[in-house]
C-alpha cells in the first residue's frame, strides 16, 4: 500500500540511498533491489509499488509482477517470505487496502501464507494515549474481521508492529528465516500449468474488477447522455458543454479500462523472447568479453548468478530498450506488486 513505509524498511536494513516518500504519492515507482549481510545469509529485500498506485495501473502491476516470478521461478530462485506493511495510523481501512489484500491472497494462494508477514507501521508513542488507544482498537479490527486480515491469520499468516528502529525490521527479517522458501499460485500457474495472465487466479480476479468498472462507467455515460439531450432541448449551453466535458471524461475512462483489460491478455512467453533477443542482440554489439558473457547469461535467466552479471547490474542505467532488458535479465526490471517486500535468500 502507498506509504506504508517499505522503502524505509529497506533503507533501515541495508543503510542504502533508497528514496523515501512522506506523503500520499508513491515513492516506489519501479522495483529495487538491495542485499545485506545477516549471518550467513545474504538478503535480498526487493521494493516494490503497489496496486492501486499513483503512478501505475493495475493491469502493468500485475502484469511486470508475473514476468519477473516467472524469471526466478525458471531460474530456480525461491521466496523466502513476504512482508506486507501497512499504515495503522490510518482511520480507516481504505479501498487501495482491500484491493492490495485481496491480490496478495490470489498472487500467493493459501499453502503460501503461513510465509506472509503483516506488519502494521506509523504507530503513536504509548504516551499519546488517546490516539495510541485508537490504533490498537484498529489493529484488533484488522485481525479479528475475516474481511481484512482474519482469514489470512486463520490460514497461518502472522501479524508485527515495525515500529522503524534496525532491531525491529531485522526481527521480522529473522522471523523469515526459518521459513521454507515457496512457490506462489501465480508461478505454479502460469509455469507449471502454462496459464495466461488472464487465466491466473490474480488475472481473473482483476479482469472481474475491470469489467466491473465498465459496466458503472457505461451506467454514468448512460445518465450523462440523457442529460445532454435535455439541456440540448432547452438551450441551455453552459450545462450543455459541462455535461458534454462529462463525457468526454467517461469516454476516456472507459477506454483505459477495456486498455487495460485486453493487456491481461499479453503473451508472457513473448515478453521474455523479447527480452532475450534484445539481450542477445546487447551481446553482439559489445566488444567486451566479461560483458558479452554476462548478458547470454542474463538471456539464460543466469545473470543474477555470475560475478559479471552482478557487476554489469550495477553499472547499466538508464531506459533504453536494450538497458531494459538487460536490466530484466539480472532480475532489476521494473517490477511492480504491492506495499509487500519479497525477501529472498541467495542461493
Amino acid at each position: 500500500m502507498t506509504g506504508a513505509g517499505k522503502s524505509s524498511f529497506v533503507k533501515t536494513l541495508t543503510d542504502s540511498d533508497v528514496a523515501v516518500g512522506h506523503g500520499i504519492e508513491s515513492c516506489t515507482t519501479t522495483l529495487t533491489g538491495r542485499s545485506f549481510q545477516h549471518g550467513k545469509y545474504v538478503i535480498n529485500l526487493i521494493d516494490t509499488p503497489g496496486f492501486n498506485d499513483t503512478n501505475n495501473s493495475d493491469t502493468d502491476t500485475l502484469k511486470e509482477l508475473s514476468i519477473w516470478l516467472n524469471l526466478t521461478y525458471r531460474a530456480d530462485v525461491k521466496l523466502t517470505g513476504i512482508i506486507y506493511l501497512h499504515r495503522i495510523s490510518d482511520n480507516r481501512i481504505s479501498g487501495s487496502a482491500i484491493l492490495n489484500l485481496n491480490m496478495l491472497k490470489r498472487l500467493c494462494g493459501d499453502d503460501c501464507l503461513p510465509n506472509v508477514i503483516l506488519a502494521t507501521t506509523m504507530w503513536s508513542e504509548p504516551t499519546e494515549t488517546q490516539q495510541f488507544t485508537a490504533q490498537e482498537d484498529r489493529e484488533a479490527e484488522l485481525k479479528n474481521k475475516s474481511k481484512f486480515w482474519g482469514d489470512l491469520i486463520e490460514k497461518g499468516t502472522t501479524t508485527t508492529r515495525y515500529d522503524g528502529t534496525y532491531a525491529s525490521a531485522l526481527s521480522i527479517i529473522s522471523d523469515l528465516e526459518k521459513r521454507p522458501r515457496i512457490t506462489l499460485d501465480i508461478q505454479r500457474q502460469m509455469v507449471d500449468e502454462g496459464c495466461t495472465l488472464i487465466q491466473t487466479t490474480a488475472g481473473r480476479y482483476l479482469n472481474e474488477g475491470l469489467l466491473e468498472k465498465e459496466k458503472e462507467l457505461r451506467c454514468q455515460l448512460d445518465v450523462v447522455r440523457t442529460q445532454m439531450v435535455i439541456f440540448q432541448h432547452e438551450e441551455d449551453e453552459v450545462f450543455a458543454r459541462d455535461v458534454e466535458m462529462q463525457i468526454t471524461g467517461i469516454t476516456i475512462k472507459l477506454a483505459q479500462a477495456d486498455k487495460q483489460r485486453r493487456s491481461l491478455g499479453v503473451d508472457i512467453e513473448s515478453k521474455l523472447k523479447e527480452r532475450d533477443e534484445l539481450i542477445q542482440k546487447l551481446a553482439q554489439q559489445t566488444n567486451s568479453s566479461w560483458l558479452r558473457t554476462a548478458a547470454v547469461g542474463a538471456a539464460n535467466g543466469l545473470g543474477v548468478l555470475g560475478p559479471a552479471a552482478l557487476a554489469i547490474a550495477g553499472l547499466i542505467t538508464g531506459t533504453t530498450p536494450i538497458v531494459r532488458a538487460l536490466k530484466l535479465g539480472f532480475g532489476v526490471l521494473k517490477l511492480i506488486f504491492e506495499a509487500v517486500g519479497f525477501c529472498l535468500h541467495s542461493r
